[in-house]
């Protein structure tokens, strides 16, 4: 029987290393094409694997005891003549989000440990529903958070 503290009933959310994205992009997959789903089609999973492999994005899994819910795609965007940076949810998919919703602040902290200055969350309508309470607002249809 799990603990009436909220942070045993979450799951794990975990950064894949480079080497290691072989092993967990199947798990990753269908929450991946999930997400796309909901997009006008303006990347594809090729592609969304493809700059994972070469780091310029990073993959996150997310595990619940022994099954893999969810799957976070994230990117760091550096402008030339200045030194923001900003990191990007750029997918999220998966099930049983009230298990890892906690993923903003786990994803924001590495983004600031990145040199970061906020952080945005691409998606439809219905994130900033369950993130303006944590500090996000709409701003040009992309849900953003200075770290």
């Amino acid at each position: 029987m799990r603990s009436s503290d909220n942070s045993l009933l979450k799951a794990t959310i975990l950064p894949v290393q480079p080497e290691d994205v072989d092993h967990y992009a199947p798990y990753a997959v269908k929450f991946i094409q999930q997400a796309l789903e909901q997009t006008d089609g303006e990347t594809s999973l090729e592609s969304i694997l493809s700059d994972i492999g070469t780091q310029e994005r990073q993959l996150w899994i997310v595990k619940d005891h022994d099954r893999y819910i969810a799957a976070l795609v994230t990117q760091i965007y550096s402008h030339n003549h200045t030194n923001y940076k900003i990191g990007e949810i750029t997918i999220a998919g998966g099930e049983d989000h009230h298990l890892w919703d906690h993923f903003v602040d786990l994803v924001g902290d590495w983004f600031k440990s990145q040199g970061c200055i906020s952080m945005d969350i691409v998606g439809r309508q219905g994130w900033h529903r369950l993130y303006k309470n944590r500090g996000f607002k709409i701003k040009y249809q992309i849900l953003r958070r200075h770290l």
